[in-house]
């Protein structure tokens, strides 16, 4: 066999060449169509369990929440830790499984014991959230929004337009907003008029909540077409709100606008986002598991550019405060750099032992190439 190669090369150069240059296409394509990550293709067997419990202090939380759900979890095959966080209005159990164990298989059997405990769990408690750990769930980019706007404004600008633009970039798996605040309409009762109209605030919540449905009304037939049909009852305006009508106990009706204040506006602060000290939205993109981070955070930047353009208000800015692709460049251009060194090296001692040029010239370019 090693006198063989030898002896095809000197008999037959031409194919001997082909074949080389087969190899060198093969792995030039193959090392640009290799996926560029920070971290390699790893799956910590990690689930963690989350739930919120509103208005619950730390002792509640841990007695009504955390150590049920760790009574339910605690017997699961192959568990090697089991640790548990109680705080103000959240629950959180992070299970560690042995390596060899299928992480979506112990995802599911965590979930399946957490909701097999479900009922015991406080009513007002929210559902348990059962999550397997992913090294992927990190952010590949993070992008602020600002400007004279306001960030409940610009939150509404990227929730309904810079979200579903972004969603749309090869690649993206999942864009998160946080920085403003949900539109709301609140209706603010006033006690003196409801004791008089003898209603009560419950009644004006069973009348909002009553007409605010959409309800399907079946289908009509028409030869061979089928129509469906919906009633649609879902409120537009806050004047329609106003106009709903109250059933008094006498018979008599009273506009909802007459015993409260329907406003829109703005629900309650619960979270902040700030860019060079002033009020911002953060806009976060999580890349798809199998997904290039380079790739994607190239396309992604295409499609900032375009927003800047087509979408942004005048002194609206959109600032890039982290790239995830960055350091993975950096990190490449440091290993491309050391084997160019590494080459160059071996190729200097090689002509100090050889002492010739045709010699040398031969094996620096043989070693790019193989």
């Amino acid at each position: 066999m090693f006198r063989f190669l030898p002896r095809l090369a000197v008999q037959r150069p031409v194919l001997a060449t082909m074949l080389i240059a087969v190899f060198v296409v093969l792995g030039a394509f193959s090392f640009f169509q290799l996926r560029t990550d920070l971290f390699p293709d790893v799956e910590f067997p990690v689930v963690t369990v989350t739930t919120v419990y509103p208005g619950a202090g730390p002792e509640e939380v841990a007695t009504q929440v955390t150590e049920p759900i760790e009574d339910a979890v605690s017997n699961i095959a192959n568990l090697e830790d089991l640790t548990s966080f109680s705080r103000d209005n959240l629950s959180i159990v992070i299970l560690q499984f042995e390596l060899e164990v299928d992480a979506d298989l112990a995802a599911i059997d965590v979930k399946d014991q957490v909701d097999a405990i479900r009922a015991q769990l406080p009513s007002d408690a929210e559902a348990p959230v059962v999550q397997k750990f992913d090294i992927d769930a990190f952010p590949v980019m993070q992008v602020a929004l600002s400007g004279p706007q306001g960030a409940d404004r610009l939150f509404d600008l990227a929730d309904d337009q810079l979200r579903e633009r972004l969603s749309r970039v090869a690649g993206v798996a999942d864009v998160s907003v946080v920085g403003g605040r949900t539109r709301e309409v609140e209706v603010t009762v006033f006690p003196d008029r409801l004791e008089a109209f003898e209603l009560s605030v419950q009644d004006v919540v069973d009348l909002i909540r009553a007409e605010n449905l959409v309800v399907p009304g079946g289908r009509v037939e028409d030869g061979t077409r089928a129509t469906s049909v919906r009633v649609t009852g879902e409120y537009r305006e806050v004047r329609e709100l106003e106009e709903l009508r109250l059933f008094l106990p006498d018979g008599n009706v009273v506009r909802l606008g007459e015993v409260a204040h329907v406003e829109d506006g703005y629900g309650d602060r619960t979270q902040l986002a700030r860019s060079q000290g002033e009020s911002a939205v953060s806009i976060s993109i999580q890349k798809q598991a199998d997904a290039n981070t380079v790739t994607t955070v190239a396309g992604v930047r295409v499609e900032l550019e375009a927003i800047r353009a087509e979408v942004l208000p005048p002194g609206a800015q959109l600032v890039v405060v982290q790239d995830g692709s960055e350091f993975i460049e950096a990190a490449i251009a440091d290993v491309l750099w050391a084997i160019v060194i590494g080459i160059l090296l071996t190729t200097l001692i090689l002509f100090l032992f050889l002492h010739s040029w045709r010699g040398t010239l031969v094996a620096a370019l043989a070693m790019p190439a193989t």
